[in-house]
């Protein structure tokens, strides 16, 4: 099964969060095969959830992979993490 959008959301957490440190930052890929099927950029920007996919329209039917690292307010750069997701045939 997969998502049956285009263009997705993405979510995350910021892991092992310590007192008074928040994301500052984020950049996201998403890429099919190794390919970069879009890449945000680093965005200054708290935001964690519901993130929108500004790239072109995904394709039916194939397997995405995507990555996001983020910044805190204290300029510490998180390493990627990734996760992957399927597209419905649409």
């Amino acid at each position: 099964m997969g998502i049956d959008v285009s263009r997705p959301r993405f979510s995350w957490q910021l892991a092992g969060a310590k007192r008074n440190i928040m994301q500052s930052a984020y950049e996201i890929k998403v890429l099919y095969g190794t390919s970069v099927a879009w890449s945000s950029g680093k965005i200054n920007s708290g935001q964690s959830v519901h993130v929108p996919y500004n790239g072109e329209a995904l394709q039916s039917g194939k397997k995405y992979t995507w990555q996001v690292r983020v910044w805190d307010n204290v300029g510490k750069v998180s390493g990627w993490k990734t996760s992957s997701f399927q597209t419905a045939f649409f």
